[in-house]
């Protein structure tokens, strides 16, 4: 290859590469503001905060996968509050005994993994949105850095969707939404709400209390769904056994659409960073020379 033919590719090489800079990355950006704006229509932000109406709330019905009916549930959903619930219970005390409770409007249950994976999100929009169009980048370097913190973030938000919440059954116990039900549980019964993937999931747990006696030569029987391996639980000095628990879900559509969001939109960084790779390697030999 000539001298002639080297200075043709380096220029080339280099018209390409600013191009990439001050041009594509803009129409990345611009791609990944629009994407997670439409992303984020069902999660609050502050502009939603003191209007909670500007999220569309809707009702889903919660069954069970084999058709059991021990527990049901109509509930509305409004980004990461269940504003509303009308929950039936089938209790073990007495034969065909069904206890009927919801969940009040002025006291909403509150989904934190919904409310991390919106945080998450509003952090992605504001990195995405720092450089404004007539910024210029000055390396691909740069480029990449900023790409791997939006895509730390999106990384972040999803995961809280694909991820049940880890809270303990002590936890779930104690928790003061379970509490503020109308009418109250029974002290036999407790359940809670979670997010796995695209479902909105409730398990309602059936419980008694191990007496003093008989504690220390409980032996726990695992059970065989969400806490697999734990059927006993301590709150203070009092020790509890889990007798059976029931578990009834429903497909929630926006959360499969926010999954995409969030994958598509990791994708979208990838591809930028592998574009700005493919110079690397003529950065490296620019800066021997």
């Amino acid at each position: 290859m000539t001298s002639n033919d080297e200075i043709e590719e380096i220029s080339s090489m280099e018209s390409e590469y600013q191009w990439l800079l001050q041009e594509e990355v803009h129409n990345v950006l611009k791609e990944l503001k629009e994407m997670l704006h439409e992303c984020g229509k069902r999660f609050r932000t502050q502009a939603t905060e003191n209007n909670i109406d500007a999220i569309k709330a809707e009702k889903f019905v919660l069954q069970s996968a084999n058709g059991s009916d021990q527990v049901r549930g109509i509930i509305t959903l409004q980004g990461d509050r269940i504003s509303k619930a009308d929950l039936t219970l089938r209790l073990h005390r007495n034969a065909g005994s069904v206890l009927k409770t919801s969940i009040r409007e002025d006291i909403p249950w509150r989904l934190q993994q919904v409310q991390d994976a919106g945080n998450h999100l509003q952090t992605a929009v504001e990195q995405v949105s720092i450089k404004d169009i007539d910024y210029e980048f000055q390396s691909g370097e740069e480029v990449s850095q900023l790409m791997d913190e939006v895509m730390c973030s999106l990384h972040h938000g999803r995961q809280c969707l694909l991820n049940p919440s880890k809270e303990s059954l002590p936890d779930i116990y104690r928790n003061k939404s379970t509490h503020l039900l109308n009418p109250p549980l029974p002290p036999e019964a407790m359940l809670n709400f979670f997010i796995h993937c695209n479902k909105l999931v409730m398990i309602a747990y059936y419980i008694h209390q191990i007496p003093a006696s008989k504690s220390a030569h409980h032996r726990p029987q695992p059970l065989g769904t969400h806490h697999k391996q734990v059927s006993t639980f301590e709150v203070g000095s009092s020790r509890f056994e889990v007798t059976s628990q029931y578990l009834v879900e429903s497909v929630v559509p926006w959360l499969s659409e926010t999954l995409m969001y969030f994958t598509v939109a990791l994708q979208t960084c990838q591809e930028l960073k592998n574009k700005i790779d493919v110079f690397a390697p003529y950065q490296e030999a620019k800066q021997e020379h």
